[in-house]
């Protein structure tokens, strides 16, 4: 995956184009720290288990099933839940805890003086 980033950054490459590259890895070490954070933290995965036990609520079962085009258990379905802590099926309190995570990490940068995707100004 990094050398078709280093490739497609080389052929796209120009001074304009570098706040783009920096705010596109930016979003993309932020995905990947999500997935990683809420895994490691069980907030993902536990969130789904404890719901399937009855001692979280389940307000939508599923907001989305994805199963049925990219099945979590195959072996692109794996990589990306590996990494991004991907779910077929979630539920919404998964997506809300995402959405959290991302907001706190949106504030977290902006009170910091960082955007994680700058804006390309462009010369009249």
């Amino acid at each position: 995956m990094g050398i078709v980033l280093g490739m497609l950054h080389k052929l796209g490459h120009t001074d304009r184009s570098r706040p783009v590259w920096a705010g596109a890895s930016a979003a993309v070490v932020v995905s990947v720290a999500a997935g990683l954070a809420l895994n490691a933290m069980g907030v993902a995965y536990g969130v789904h288990e404890l719901q399937e036990a009855a001692l979280l609520p389940t307000f939508v079962e599923h907001v989305w099933d994805m199963n049925h085009i990219l099945d979590e258990r195959g072996a692109v379905g794996t990589f990306l839940k590996a990494l991004f802590g991907y779910n077929g099926n979630t539920s919404l309190l998964e997506v809300a805890a995402y959405g959290v995570y991302f907001a706190i990490v949106g504030i977290v940068s902006l009170r910091r003086g960082r955007v994680l995707i700058p804006t390309v100004e462009t010369g009249s």
